[in-house]
């Protein structure tokens, strides 16, 4: 399914660079290679062991030098002598052909199942990850998918429905995966091909939100070729939350309310519940940036739905939302600062 969406994603490379210039990272660290010493790279495949002609050409290593983005070491995804020289074979559209090759389109990373990760991707907006690409590499252009397996929601779901993200060659990227993509994605993937990502993905999480298995996610890539400079340094997959989204409904609205005053009661339990670092409350309720999630932030909330913003359906009017403000000093007793990562 992957292969069939190749010319899909080679026509996204410049409107994949206007959305998603994106610098921040400010994520849940779900894996960040760092531990140099496991061979395993904790428990990832890269490439898959299955595989037996499209990623035999390309070995991974360690990088402490290159493409490290946090942490001591990145991952460094590099092609082999014997595909420099182009001694590799793989079929392409039924015809078995001779390399060199790049990436082609499947599967490079593939992670453990990890039972942490389920209830994680049930609450989280989005999954983000960074890629570094050295100048020149990969015939300029080089694009990623993430995909989840598990046995209750079903196996190899596409994000973003096999619509690939381009990396900027030359630099460091960070590539972000939203469950529910802004509105101005629908420019990139057309109103329907939107509408079916959002559908598909709603129906995914929910099903993740209920299941007792764990869950593996895959990264994919493809892209060009270039001669001696075909690494890829990839770091840092981050799962990411969504402001005000205090119930993981994937909507912020007046039930938000409710879910942040009863969270601001026991914080710890919030969090240990649901599987949260500090980090991810400040994503979800720091609305004034000030570094604390307290009751300053649950006024914040009742201004952001004020404001018109999160979901239009369940949201008070003002004056009942009034009533709320006069009461936030009477709810609230709880504030925590932020620990140190």
């Amino acid at each position: 399914m992957a292969l069939q969406n190749r010319a899909i994603a080679l026509g996204m490379i410049a409107i994949a660079f206007f959305v998603f210039d994106v610098s921040l990272a400010h994520g849940d660290v779900l894996e960040s290679w760092n531990n140099t010493s496991d061979p395993t790279f904790d428990g990832w495949a890269v490439p898959p062991s299955y595989s037996t002609n499209n990623f035999n050409n390309f070995a991974a290593t360690y990088s402490t030098t290159t493409g490290v983005t946090n942490g001591v070491a990145a991952l460094a995804i590099s092609s082999t002598p014997a595909n420099d020289a182009g001694q590799t074979t793989e079929v392409q559209n039924g015809n078995t052909v001779s390399g060199p090759f790049g990436p082609d389109y499947g599967q490079m990373l593939e992670g453990p199942y990890t039972q942490s990760w389920t209830k994680i991707l049930a609450h989280a907006a989005g999954l983000e990850f960074d890629v570094y690409t050295p100048p020149g590499s990969f015939g300029f252009f080089e694009q990623w998918d993430v995909d989840l397996s598990n046995a209750d929601a079903g196996f190899g779901k596409s994000i973003y429905n096999y619509y690939y993200l381009a990396t900027s060659i030359g630099n460091e990227t960070t590539l972000q995966y939203f469950f529910t993509p802004p509105p101005a994605f629908q420019t990139v993937f057309g109103t329907d091909a939107y509408n079916a990502i959002v559908s598909s993905n709603a129906a995914y999480q929910a099903a993740l939100a209920t299941s007792t298995n764990p869950t593996q996610i895959l990264i994919q890539t493809g892209g060009g070729y270039t001669a001696g400079n075909e690494t890829m340094y990839v770091d840092n997959l981050r799962a990411f939350y969504a402001l005000g989204d205090f119930n993981f409904d994937h909507h912020v609205d007046s039930s938000d309310i409710t879910a942040m005053e009863s969270m601001l009661t026991n914080m710890s339990a919030y969090e240990s519940t649901n599987l949260l670092t500090n980090n991810d409350m400040l994503q979800i309720g720091d609305f004034n940036n000030d570094g604390v999630v307290n009751n300053v932030d649950l006024q914040g909330l009742l201004d952001y739905l004020i404001a018109g913003n999160g979901s239009v359906a369940g949201v008070p009017e003002p004056a009942s939302l009034l009533l709320l403000e006069l009461a936030v000093p009477a709810l609230v007793v709880v504030a925590r600062r932020r620990r140190a990562s």
